[in-house]
């Protein structure tokens, strides 16, 4: 019988909290998290990146560069120290990494007034995003 090809799916929620958030230089990188046998970080940038210097920037990063899968990549909330929280419904990127792209993620998440004013307080701030893999897998 010949092998077939079967999508797997594996998805992972990561909470990542910033304090001393006015002290992060342009850009901050969270610690490595595990999907799978994969392993990936966030990238940020608290005064925006090379694109925008108006907005928050979010993106993620294979910490492997030779393993580059199909990712889809969700920011679920934002939430300040104190509770405030914005939920982001439909904000998804779907996409095949390559080395020539090799994260996926957005430059203009959030106006860096809308940031500083509702969701960073006591300087302090938490994103959560949920991470989805898809790999192809021959099984007999």
């Amino acid at each position: 019988m010949p092998s077939q090809i079967h999508d797997s799916h594996t998805s992972v929620k990561f909470k990542w909290t910033l304090t001393e958030f006015s002290k992060l230089g342009c850009n901050h990188e969270s610690g490595h998290f595990a999907l799978g046998n994969l392993r990936w970080k966030l990238h940020i940038y608290p005064k925006g990146d090379n694109n925008t210097h108006s907005h928050f920037s979010l993106f993620l990063i294979p910490v492997d560069k030779t393993k580059l899968p199909y990712v889809e990549f969700s920011v679920c909330s934002i939430t300040s120290h104190s509770g405030h929280k914005h939920n982001f419904k439909n904000l998804v990127k779907k996409h095949q990494l390559t080395h020539d792209r090799n994260r996926v993620g957005w430059s203009a998440l959030m106006s860096l007034h809308d940031l500083h004013t509702h969701y960073v307080q006591h300087d302090t701030l938490t994103v959560i995003i949920k991470v989805t893999c898809r790999t192809r897998e021959a099984r007999a």
